[in-house]
């Protein structure tokens, strides 16, 4: 068991937050050690933080749970001082004046960043804790929902992987999708068989989520002994249908070509919603996504 070496508290105007600090340790948002999480996962926030000259990048709070230092900072930040696995904690976020000097201005250029996303389309959290689509006080007219709007409905775009062994799922992942432009241009090197618009939208889940989900896998093939398989599944607040793929058999492959088809009892023929590129030996997750049929499938859900 690590040994913590720190006590840090966060104050804000309704109460505090405080924890031990850890060299590394698991963190619960992003589903593995804290000290393979990197900047680039952080969304610019700093990697690990250096506290009277020793290096930490994990908390644990009172309640025992444990995150990336800075992921935890930025919840408290951004939403509020609870606990995100048990919500145990105040209600209410921190100062970003109670963090150490050194890294304030890092979450201060994220909070900006957050600030202007939330007046375009209430977009902002980190890791796998974003939240829902708020539909709420939107238009009740199906045909009212238009593009301009298409950023807002498209942050409740969710991944669920389950991974099989024989009949019986051995895990359940699921994780946010977010718009990748950097993958745009890259695309027409993908080679997709069963790609015919070039409309499609590319996305990507965490790298951090796709590297926990491939250690997963390789564990289980050596652990059990009947054959593996993937199955992959898109989910919304909006959608009356299932988008998911048919079970990939891994036993023997990598992985390979994935389509992501509208299933189940809304239409008597699948319609092609995406694909997908499964490779979890080189820990590869590729997916781009047919916008027109994302909107025809929000429209039912209204």
């Amino acid at each position: 068991m690590l040994v913590a070496m720190d006590t840090t508290r966060w104050h804000g105007p309704n109460g505090r937050v405080e924890g031990q600090l850890l060299p590394h340790g698991h963190c619960h948002i992003f589903h593995e050690d804290s000290s393979e999480v990197s900047q680039n996962d952080l969304l610019g926030l700093p990697a690990s933080w250096v506290v009277d000259g020793a290096r930490y990048s994990c908390v644990q709070l009172t309640c025992g749970h444990t995150f990336h230092v800075s992921a935890l900072a930025w919840q408290c930040l951004y939403r509020d001082m609870r606990c995100p696995m048990c919500r145990r904690g105040e209600v209410g976020r921190i100062c970003v004046d109670t963090l150490p000097a050194e890294i304030r201005s890092a979450f201060r250029c994220r909070l900006k960043a957050a600030a202007a996303a939330d007046s375009e389309d209430e977009a902002g959290d980190l890791g796998d804790s974003e939240g829902s689509l708020d539909v709420s006080d939107a238009e009740s007219d199906p045909d009212t929902i238009v593009y301009e709007e298409y950023a807002r409905y498209e942050r409740s775009l969710r991944m669920v992987v389950e991974v099989r062994s024989g009949s019986h799922d051995v895990f359940v992942y699921e994780s946010p999708l977010h718009y990748d432009d950097c993958a745009e241009t890259e695309r027409a090197a993908w080679n997709w068989s069963h790609v015919t618009s070039h409309s499609m939208r590319c996305f990507r889940v965490q790298q951090s989520f796709t590297r926990h989900m491939c250690s997963k896998i390789a564990a289980c093939a050596v652990r059990l002994t009947l054959p593996l398989s993937l199955k992959f599944s898109i989910t919304h607040p909006l959608f009356q249908c299932g988008v998911e793929s048919p079970c990939i058999d891994i036993s023997s492959s990598s992985g390979g070509e994935v389509v992501l088809a509208r299933c189940g009892e809304c239409s008597t023929a699948p319609v092609t919603v995406g694909m997908m590129h499964v490779d979890h030996v080189s820990c590869i997750l590729r997916l781009a996504l047919e916008p027109n049929i994302l909107v025809a499938l929000w429209r039912e859900g209204w």
